[in-house]
């Protein structure tokens, strides 16, 4: 199957997982741990890839602002990565590795593959043999110089011993009930006489490798028997892999796939791609899972970009999750109408919210309030003065 091949590579992608600390004594131990490997992989890309859609907004001194940090942010953080791949593999090793360094250079943002970490107690952590591809960066790293993430999640670990320890002889079953379903079977019947001749081991042992093998591993095949060896087939029928067997191998990956979507506070039917009540999963997703990421992200952005004076007059960055989720226009349009007739929106702060570009006209930039707002006070006092039920009812009709 092709499945086991990738559990067999997955350790190929370039992710530190020694943190894990999993002891591996057998083979199903082994193929437990791919298993979720597997699974934490699969999660961490979808994420990744919802996280990848974000804008980075930069403000100055309270007003959004977009220059050469909002360019780098959100298009071009260095020569050979697009905003998209940079904060795709940002998240996926902040995730998977549950930290990720990235170091200023030459006006571009590079991601490094390996560093040293040396934690202080009160003076600054310093980074050393920090590392990306082939080039190594020769400079030792202070923390104020670097943007450093860290995302502690102590599940993780536990997740992958839960699976190595739950999964192990479940998923041997399995696979062992799998390739019994697809295997040939049969009755080999050799007469007295040919077993009692000197050379029936040698022979034996030629029919079973040199002609018995290729019969059972070719798609055609003749098998010749001599000496009145016969040979009985008991699976033509078993031979057939029953859709059970598949079941067994896919429910242990997808258990797996649900645990470590827990594991992440990520709703696993999002993982799945199960459509019903996906908006209350992805509501709950951006809550307590992108949300908190785009939090890190965004406080080790502001604090490392701009000064203390300058982050209290308002500077900062924040990253927008407005866009992770589609908005159909047709949809949204009575709430639209309702956030600029209320005066809490303009026009050109809606626009961009529906995928459609800011007008940039002094009309689209003004703020708007309908007449049937007004304040309970005035309401009030027209009511006192004897207002005719007509204007009563135009005042409170909201």
């Amino acid at each position: 199957m092709a499945i086991f091949d990738f559990f067999r590579n997955s350790k190929a992608k370039k992710i530190d997982i020694s943190s894990f600390d999993a002891t591996m004594d057998t083979e199903e131990d082994e193929t437990a741990e791919e298993i979720a490997l597997y699974a934490i992989f699969v999660v961490a890309e979808q994420i990744a890839s919802i996280i990848s859609k974000c804008e980075f907004k930069t403000f100055n001194k309270g007003q959004e602002v977009r220059g050469a940090e909002w360019v780098n942010l959100n298009y071009k953080p260095n020569k050979n990565q697009s905003s998209t791949e940079f904060w795709k593999e940002v998240v996926f090793k902040l995730l998977v590795n549950q930290e990720v360094l990235i170091v200023p250079y030459n006006d571009q943002r590079i991601i490094a593959d390996a560093f040293c970490k040396d934690d202080k107690a009160i003076a600054e952590s310093v980074f050393t043999s920090v590392s990306r591809g082939s080039f190594n960066f020769a400079k030792t790293y202070y923390s104020s110089e670097v943007f450093y993430l860290k995302y502690s999640n102590v599940n993780l670990t536990a997740l992958l011993r839960s699976i190595n320890t739950k999964y192990a002889s479940l998923f041997s079953e399995a696979y062992e009930k799998y390739i019994r379903s697809g295997g040939q079977k049969g009755v080999l019947d050799i007469p007295t006489l040919a077993a009692s001749d000197p050379k029936f081991e040698e022979r034996f042992d030629a029919l079973k490798n040199k002609q018995m093998r290729p019969f059972f591993q070719s798609k055609n095949a003749v098998l010749p028997l001599f000496g009145g060896i016969k040979y009985t087939d008991l699976s033509s029928e078993g031979a057939k892999k029953s859709s059970s067997e598949i079941t067994d191998i896919r429910g242990i990956i997808d258990e797996a796939i649900t645990r470590a979507a827990q594991t992440y506070k990520y709703p696993p039917q999002l993982v799945r791609g199960e459509v019903s009540g996906i908006n209350d999963a992805i509501g709950y997703a951006l809550t307590v899972c992108i949300d908190p990421l785009l939090n890190v992200i965004s406080e080790e952005l502001t604090a490392k970009e701009f000064s203390e004076r300058e982050i209290i007059d308002g500077s900062y960055i924040e990253a927008d999750a407005s866009c992770i989720k589609h908005i159909d226009l047709m949809d949204i349009a009575a709430s639209a109408d309702k956030l600029i007739s209320s005066g809490i929106c303009c026009v050109d702060e809606i626009r961009p919210r529906i995928g459609l570009t800011p007008l940039n006209t002094e009309e689209s930039r003004r703020f708007y309030i309908t007449k049937n707002y007004e304040r309970v006070e005035k309401a009030e006092e027209t009511k006192e003065e004897g207002g005719n039920e007509g204007d009563e009812e135009e005042q409170w009709n909201v």
